[in-house]
């Protein structure tokens, strides 16, 4: 079953500025940037837990907008 992603942030720099999105176009763009992966990036499901790359790499997704995609493995 597919995880249900609706939130990305990330830490961007070293004064602690985020970047985050709930549209779905944007976190399909995240999750399929391999070479950017880090462990700043932070994805909330529809029930509110939260997931790191590592957890997600891999694995199927829900996009909304987009659908059901594989994380790519690095």
């Amino acid at each position: 079953m597919a995880i249900k992603i609706t939130y990305y942030s990330e830490v961007i720099d070293n004064f602690g500025r985020q970047e985050s999105s709930t549209k779905g176009q944007v976190i399909f763009s995240v999750l399929n940037d391999v070479e950017n992966f880090n462990d700043d990036m932070q994805f909330e499901d529809s029930e509110g837990n939260i997931y790191y790359i590592d957890d997600l790499i891999g694995k199927e997704v829900l996009l909304p907008d987009i659908g059901i995609f594989t994380v790519p493995t690095e």
